[in-house]
This record gives structure tokens, sequence and C-alpha cells, in this order.
């Protein structure tokens, strides 16, 4: 009986793949595939770093020799990652930290040989560094090296939804080359199910995100996805602050990670006080979302991500508590 149902529960994930008669089969053949991929991508990796099996990555609770350790940066899209990456900038210097910046800016699920190239890039980074992508998820241990610090944004899931419309479709002040992609009306868009609004940017975005390159990311079970979203983002990630409470989002890493951000609520006061950044999207012609389009993506299209967005907000919650910032 348990193995029928092991069975099934298998059969469920890849039900897309299943050939009819030798689905079991093919089932045990994907399944090897995928662990023999994590183990290959690993043995690449060690071929060109010596790195000791012994290393244990300190915990949240009890973070040690914070300075012999980089952060990873996997920034969302839309979620206010320009600030934070400006007011990085600003105080690196005093902080005696290096900031790296990856050059690829819209392939954030790479092919196996990628990642590959990732993994090798980022654990080659000399600490303390901190190393900025948009890139989901990357499990390092899995492949046999300690955790980078993981850092994050994230942002109500309709407001990133209609920003990252908007940036397709309208353009970005900061990126005058851009071209627009979008039709311009965003509620008969996603009311008529066109396929623009149907990207992978803006739909199971937070989902896909923060699941990574797990073997059940690849599942087309949404609520198995969603609940490894919600692990790894319990267990792996310090702080994910929110674009919304951006000044206690800066507090917070302040107060957890001062050897990489001590100073950080200062000097994004002095970005914006003097006017030296600022990010703007192109949408004096964005029409307003109706009442229907608000209530097709907030408890449909976009009702995983918001399962995602709110475990988010409570560990974000807890984690403020504990530092005592309001």
């Amino acid at each position: 009986m348990a193995f029928a149902l092991k069975v099934l529960k298998i059969s469920f994930y890849s039900s897309i793949f299943i050939l009819p008669v030798l689905g079991i089969q093919f089932l045990i053949h994907r399944r090897r595939y995928y662990l023999k991929n994590h183990e290959r991508i690993a043995r690449e990796v060690h071929r060109t770093h010596d790195i000791e099996s012994s290393v244990v990555p300190a915990t949240f609770h009890n973070l040690t020799d914070v300075r012999s350790r980089n952060i990873f940066y996997n920034r969302l899209k839309k979620c206010g990652s320009r600030s934070l990456f400006m007011t990085i900038l600003e105080i690196a210097s005093e902080n005696k930290i290096s900031v790296a910046s990856s050059t690829v800016y819209h392939d954030e699920h790479p092919s196996e040989s990628q990642l590959s190239d990732e993994i090798n890039k980022v654990v080659r980074l000399k600490p303390p560094t901190l190393y900025n992508r948009h890139i989901h998820y990357i499990d390092f241990e899995k492949y046999g090296f300690p955790q980078p610090i993981y850092i994050n944004m994230i942002r109500d899931p309709v407001s990133r939804y209609q920003s990252h419309y908007n940036y397709f479709t309208y353009g970005d002040t900061q990126l005058a080359s851009y071209n627009s992609q979008g039709k311009g009306n965003i509620s008969r868009c996603i009311l008529e199910g066109e396929r623009f609004c149907r990207k992978s940017e803006l739909m199971h975005y937070y989902t896909n995100y923060f699941c990574g390159f797990d073997p059940i990311c690849q599942s087309s079970s949404p609520a198995d996805r969603v609940e490894m979203a919600k692990k790894h983002i319990s267990e792996k990630y310090l702080v994910i602050g929110t674009t919304e409470d951006f000044d206690n989002t800066l507090k917070l890493l302040e107060a957890m990670i001062p050897e990489y951000f001590r100073g950080a609520p200062q000097a994004w006061r002095g970005i914006r006080k003097f006017a030296k950044y600022k990010t703007k999207s192109r949408t004096r012609e964005a029409g307003k979302m109706t009442g229907n389009a608000y209530k097709k993506l907030r408890y449909g299209i976009l009702a995983a991500d918001y399962e995602v967005y709110e475990h988010a907000l409570k560990k974000y919650a807890e984690l403020k508590k504990q530092h005592g910032i309001d």
C-alpha cells in the first residue's frame, strides 16, 4: 500500500511526462537523471576548488565570524532591489566589504551548465563580499559547499505584478533603451488571459523563485512548490525584507549583519534627501486595474504567491520583534 501511494505521488509530480506504457520506468529514470545532475554539477565545481567538507554554516540565531562569509542577494525583480543595492554601494567602503554583481540580468533559471558556472563564480569570491544577481534560490549545500548568507526583498504580489507589467509595457526611466512589449491595458490583459500576462516573470514568480532548482520545483503541483519555497524561506534565508517597509528592512539588516550593513539607514536617508538616485517605471499611460482584474490576480493567478509572500512577512515580523524594531 505504501509503495502504491509513493508511486502515485511521484506520478503526480511528473504526470505531463508519463508515457502510457513505460510510465513507471520513465519516472525511475527521471529521478535518477535529476540526482545524477546534482552529483555531476557538484563534481564539476569541486574540480576547481578545495573546500573543506567539515565547514558548518553558522545558525541564524548565532551568526559568528560573519566577515569570513559572503552574502548572496538573489534579488527579485521590481521589489526595491535598486534602492537596496544603491544603499549597499554607499556603505561598502566604510564597512570594508566588496560588492560583486552578475552581468546576467534576464536568465533567472539557468541551464545545468550555466548553474555550474554560477556556483563556481560564487564560491570563488573572497569574503567579505556581497554578491547580487536575479536568480532562483540555489542550495549550495546540495553541491557540497557551505551556504552563503541569503538575503532578499519582497513586495505585495499584485503590486509587484502591476509594476513589472508597467516595466514591460512602458519601459524604465533608468533604462532608456528598453523596448516596450505590452499593449497597455492591464485589466483586459489579465481578464482575457492574454499571453503577455502569462509570462513567467508575472505568474508564480515568488513560488518558483524561492523554490529554486530542486527537482520538486519542476513539479506540476503548485502546492509542492509552495511548500518547498516556504521551507527555503524559513531555513535558508537570514532576512527577507519588504519594499513597503524599506526603512525598517535596513534597520533589521543593520541589526542582524552590522559587519555588512552598518550605517545603511543613514545612507538611505542621504540618498533619498539629496535625490542622488531615483527609479521610476514609465507608467504615465498605465490605466488603473479594475476590481475584477484585481480579484482574479489576488485569489486566482497569484494565490500561491500570496501564500509564499505571507509566510515571508510572518518571518520578517518575528525578526523585527526580536530586534526591537517597530
